[in-house]
């Protein structure tokens, strides 16, 4: 059996091969597939280093004030309304962007309608491969009634299904573009 940190490792180096064209490709593609989603509140992130560019999606959901981010506090994910990208978010230590809390409205986790959730790999059983902190797992864990769509590069599909423990939580769907 693969040890996920060998196939975090393999996952980060795939999709640092990616070429600038399709990953502008992807993002458009990830754009059309759900710009016309209804959902109220729409939990997305930002992306860090290599990760699909989610930045047209989130500026287009938070024009319309649906947009909800997680930032890291206490080893959890707490879910912020952001309304404005450029005014409602802070740089980590981390090199995280997140939500600052001092400005935007904290939401629950009832009110988020539809997930976008990342990870370094998806398989065939809605399974992913995360970064090994296991922040999405507790989130998703609080959240079953919520449709989730594990999102990213069509890359990013495992061949094999990615070993999991008992804490792994898998998605509704994976989408990868």
């Amino acid at each position: 059996m693969i040890r996920k940190a060998d196939l975090r490792a393999y996952y980060r180096s795939i999709r640092l091969q990616i070429s600038s064209e399709r990953r502008e490709s992807a993002a458009q593609r990830l754009f059309h597939c759900l710009v016309h989603h209804n959902s109220s509140h729409i939990l997305s992130f930002i992306p860090f280093g290599t990760e699909l560019n989610l930045s047209p999606l989130n500026h287009h959901f938070a024009s319309q004030g649906r947009l909800v981010l997680p930032r890291v506090h206490l080893h959890q994910l707490e879910l912020y309304q952001v309304k404005d990208l450029e005014r409602d978010l802070l740089l980590t230590a981390s090199g995280l962007m997140e939500p600052n809390p001092a400005i935007c409205l904290k939401i629950s986790l009832d009110r988020i309608d539809l997930g976008l959730i990342p990870g370094l790999a998806f398989d065939t059983s809605r399974y992913r491969l995360g970064y090994g902190k296991g922040y999405y797992d507790r989130l998703l864990a609080q959240m079953p009634q919520t449709h989730t769509i594990g999102v990213g590069f069509l890359e990013q599909k495992s061949a094999t299904l990615l070993p999991k423990d008992p804490w792994d939580i898998p998605v509704t769907e994976v989408l990868l573009v």
